[in-house]
């Protein structure tokens, strides 16, 4: 992903991929958990791969973006 907008787009962003996977989306790499070495601050929302997506579920269907 990268860096987003603000702390409620990067929110948005982590919501969207945690739904992806609650609605049966296999996450291969999470980039919702990991950190700067500098620590917390910032919004950045790491790389995230998803397989397996459904084609009804919002996430196929939304362009994930952090400047919402």
């Amino acid at each position: 992903m990268g860096p987003v907008i603000t702390t409620q787009s990067k929110t948005r962003v982590e919501k969207l991929i945690g739904e992806g996977e609650k609605q049966g989306a296999k996450v291969l790499v999470d980039g919702r958990t990991r950190r700067f070495r500098a620590g917390k601050n910032g919004n950045f929302v790491k790389p995230t791969i998803l397989d397996g997506v459904p084609v009804e579920s919002e996430l196929a269907h939304t362009e994930i973006s952090g400047l919402c």
